[in-house]
This record gives C-alpha cells, sequence and structure tokens, in this order.
C-alpha cells in the first residue's frame, strides 16, 4: 500500500504535484479562514477529488475556521464525500482495506485559532477516544519532542498526545503543524513519526511530499 503524506498546503496545493498511489493522507491547514474562505475550500475540495489516489484521508488543521464553522456533518457531505472515497476525520477512524486510521484537528490552545483545546485534562479527553488497535494516528500537531521544535528551540508538540501514542503503539503517527524544512521521520518504541508539512517557516513550499509503503 504506497501511502503519501501532506501537510500545510496554505492555500498552495495547486503548487503540488503529486505521484499516483494508493492513499493521500492530508494532516490539515488548507488556509480556509478570512478572506475567500469558502472559494478555498471549493478549490481545494475539488483539488483533492481530482488527485490520483483510490483513497484520500483528510484533517483540519489550525487554520482551518470554515471546516470549525460548518461543522463535521456539513463537510463531509458536501465537500470531503466518501462516495468519492475520501474520508475527512474529526476525532473518528476510517478502516481501509484492513488498515485503522483515526485523525483529529485539535492542536493546543493558542493564539485563539482554530481546532483547539487547552492543555491539560482537555485534551488529554480526546485522546483517550483513540482505539487501542488503531494502526495509523493522523493529528495535526506534534507529541512533545518529537519533530515539534520552531526556529527558536522551543518544543511546542502535545504532552499528553505523547503519552497516548506511547500507549496504543500505532506503526505511524503522522502530523505536520511545525514547518520543518526538509520534513522528516522518525522511528521510537516501534512507532514511526512523520512530520509532513510541505511548507518552511516563511511558508515557501520546499519539501517533497513523504511516501511509504505500509505493508
Amino acid at each position: 500500500m504506497k501511502i503519501t503524506c501532506v501537510a500545510d498546503t496554505h492555500r498552495s496545493h495547486n503548487d503540488l504535484k503529486l505521484d499516483r498511489g494508493d492513499i493521500l493522507i492530508f494532516a490539515g491547514d488548507i488556509d480556509c479562514w478570512g478572506n475567500n474562505a469558502k472559494l478555498v475550500l471549493k478549490d481545494f475540495s475539488y483539488w483533492l477529488k481530482i488527485q490520483p489516489f483510490k483513497y484520500k484521508i483528510i484533517i483540519g488543521g489550525n487554520h482551518d475556521e470554515l471546516l470549525e464553522k460548518l461543522g463535521y456533518n456539513i463537510i463531509k457531505n458536501d465537500y470531503f464525500k466518501e462516495q468519492d472515497n475520501i474520508f475527512y476525520l474529526e476525532n473518528n477512524n476510517c478502516i481501509i482495506e484492513g488498515i485503522k486510521f483515526w485523525g483529529s484537528p485539535i492542536t493546543p490552545a493558542f493564539n485563539n485559532w482554530f481546532f483547539s483545546a487547552n492543555r491539560g485534562n482537555e485534551i488529554a479527553k480526546i485522546w483517550k477516544k483513540i482505539p487501542k488497535d488503531t494502526d495509523v494516528i493522523i493529528t495535526h500537531g506534534p507529541p512533545y519532542g518529537v519533530l515539534d521544535e520552531t526556529l527558536r528551540g522551543e518544543k511546542v508538540g502535545c504532552y499528553d498526545l505523547g503519552l497516548a501514542v506511547i500507549k496504543i503503539e500505532p506503526r505511524y503517527h503522522i502530523f505536520g503543524h511545525i514547518h520543518l524544512e526538509g520534513g522528516k521521520a522518525v522511528f521510537q518504541n516501534g512507532t514511526t513519526f512523520i512530520n509532513c508539512s510541505v511548507l518552511d517557516e516563511d511558508y515557501d513550499l520546499v519539501n517533497e511530499p513523504i511516501i511509504f509503503n505500509y505493508e
């Protein structure tokens, strides 16, 4: 199963050139907020539909106000439809050819952005929803201490998310949010962690999509 991962396109999705594969995972930040948000979402949903993959999985991110405002049912019924083999996840899961995916747009609260929860008990309750037999966890933000360091050297990932991943031991944890130049993947404690943001800190499209074979 060839899986391609991208995140944080921030309205640059049409500049991405993706090779054919089995599953495309988009880990948040279409950037549909503020001016022209509805046009951005409509254009992105068309772009996603025509990408050369059998299945697509998408979550929102902290820049996706319109996804939060419209709500889960409207987004999955009007924009990302399962009949098109597009799975929109918002603290829930899907199973594709026996692989169990769980996705969430939630990140720790910061600057009044969207899809956020306070650190501690509030956000921990969300991670407790992840089924123990999940194979691939998709979140917009990283766990604490794993590919979560900003240019200022601050580690901004979610501590409680990290605890949940250690407990569940998924094969993969895929996220974005932190714009690491070059994109990165690390293997720790039985899980491969992938930061698949395609932009750098200057919002330039510099990173290639991350591709791996799930066997």
